[in-house]
């Protein structure tokens, strides 16, 4: 992972930080430490972040998904996959939207971590 980095070939959404910072989570201490990680949104970023805010209104809130459409808005205009843990939704709640689905509304790759250690030939 931290060759991705350093390759200038994995990032996360700004957003994505400051989610992890409310949490607390011991990801956010690491994800600060790595140099070139953290990527700022720029224009084109927050023009899709409203585009995928108000096609996916009910999915955003301050308290859930809030980076959600950064991570799909980075990877989009960086024409990059995601990669993320979250599966496919099959729910007809709009709240119940998942990365994925958004990711193939809007065009981008989605990944598990196992397909991204396949993809990169990792061996352990």
């Amino acid at each position: 992972m931290r060759q991705l980095i350093i390759n200038g070939r994995a990032i996360i959404a700004d957003q994505v930080l400051f989610e992890l910072g409310r949490g607390d989570d011991d990801c956010c201490s690491w994800a600060s430490a790595q140099p070139n990680f953290v990527a700022a949104s720029n224009d084109e970023v927050l023009s899709l972040v409203a585009q995928i805010t108000h096609d996916f209104q009910e999915w955003v809130s301050e308290q859930e998904n809030w980076a959600g459409p950064f991570v799909v808005a980075h990877a989009r205009c960086r024409k990059w996959a995601v990669v993320t843990n979250e599966r496919w939704s099959r729910s007809p709640i709009p709240s119940r939207v998942k990365i994925p689905n958004v990711c193939d509304r809007y065009g981008v790759e989605c990944l598990s971590f196992i397909d991204l250690i396949r993809r990169e030939e990792w061996t352990f």
